[in-house]
């Protein structure tokens, strides 16, 4: 879950998309729209409004329209719709569907900081059984899952009436006599409802998981530009990045995320102790 956390944190659809999909940010359509706003002044003394400076379709219109009745050698004018025609048919064609990938990425994210939250609660809940208090967190950080093991060792070993490493644990049933039925059945108990919650918890990761169909359809949409080609010279670098960055996804969620732990007969030996050597 850490690793999903950091590599949809990371994704560079997150940072690059709103550029990608704004002509404004394409030296090609500055350079053109800087000319277009010079001859419109000079003929007509007519200014381009701020408003349309930072809207991307607006200024495409402006720039449009700019080209089609600002004068200029023919020759000029087709080397100026050249420059920015790429640029402008990218942009208005793959905006919607850049936001689309923008925004459930970011749905994607804000659902496993939900799941690594409930991961943490869980743990705390269930390590409380066997008298381990130290937060998911310190105890990865500090690498202390040998403890936390140990302390489940005795656990069931003081419920069962044993010794761990010869001593004879405070509160359990001394050697050699059978264990306190009421303890054993509490402990029992405890241990198979933090089992089952485990479980639970695990199917809503595999579910989230499974949500990594997501990227099938980024990959469609990105991969929809039809004039992909045509325009490739203008087209910029994170726009591949992004296609690459999606397949890389994709295949993560298809293969690392789905860890054979947490599947079919493995993840029924692990948490229940069905395996038969």
């Amino acid at each position: 879950m850490l690793t999903i956390d950091h590599h949809l944190s990371s994704f560079k659809a997150q940072q690059g998309l709103s550029n990608l999909s704004n002509p404004h940010n394409y030296p090609e359509f500055k350079e053109a729209k800087g000319t277009i706003e010079d001859r419109m002044k000079k003929k007509f003394n007519f200014q381009m409004p701020a408003l349309f400076q930072t809207n991307p379709f607006l200024s495409a219109a402006f720039s449009i329209v700019g080209l089609a009745v600002g004068g200029g050698e023919d020759k000029e004018k087709k080397e100026s719709i050249d420059k920015i025609a790429c640029v402008l048919d990218f942009t208005v064609r793959m905006h919607n569907d850049l936001n689309i990938i923008y925004y459930e990425t970011g749905y994607l994210r804000d659902a496993n900081l939900t799941l690594k939250k409930e991961c943490e609660a869980l743990f705390s809940d269930c390590a409380r059984q066997v008298g381990y208090t130290i937060p998911l967190v310190s105890c990865r950080d500090g690498d202390d899952w040998e403890r936390l093991y140990s302390m489940l060792d005795n656990y069931v070993a003081k419920a069962l009436g044993e010794t761990t490493n010869t001593v004879t644990l405070a509160g359990a049933t001394p050697a050699g006599q059978p264990p306190d039925p009421r303890l054993l059945s509490r402990a029992t108990t405890n241990l198979q409802f933090s089992i089952d919650r485990v479980g639970l918890f695990i199917e809503k990761y595999s579910n989230f998981v499974g949500q990594g169909e997501y990227y099938k359809k980024f990959s469609k949409i990105a991969s929809s530009y039809e004039n992909e080609k045509a325009c490739s010279t203008v087209l910029p670098d994170q726009f591949k990045q992004l296609k690459n960055d999606i397949d890389e996804t994709l295949d993560k969620f298809n293969s690392a995320y789905k860890m054979p732990e947490v599947q079919g007969s493995k993840l029924k030996d692990m948490l229940y102790g069905t395996a038969i050597d």
